[in-house]
């Protein structure tokens, strides 16, 4: 279900990332990963992000990639998930010409 950008960083969505999440916060004493993907470009819309889990750099990396690449999002931001569920900045915000493919 998309959300607006400002409920996916609320003490709302933390709580919900904790319960979510559980134990799992941490992946091997490192802070999880999670993925905002803009599913599409509709600026009038502010429910248009999705949020993803990642364990790890290398498969938010593949989420964002993908949603990029062949499910035609508008933009992905990797950012890492806190013990209290709350996030940290996006390290940079991503788009398709970040994976440009050679035809």
């Amino acid at each position: 279900m998309p959300h607006t950008m400002n409920f996916l960083l609320s003490a709302e969505a933390a709580a919900a990332r904790v319960t979510r999440l559980g134990r799992q916060i941490q992946w091997s004493g490192r802070p999880v990963r999670v993925v905002h993907v803009e599913i599409h470009g509709a600026l009038g819309e502010a429910s248009r992000f999705e949020e993803f889990d990642a364990p790890f750099d290398r498969m938010a990396n593949f989420i964002a990639k993908t949603w990029l690449t062949r499910h035609g999002a508008s933009t992905a931001a990797i950012r890492w998930v806190y013990p209290d569920g709350k996030l940290s900045e996006a390290k940079s915000i991503l788009d398709f010409s970040d994976y440009e493919v050679a035809a």
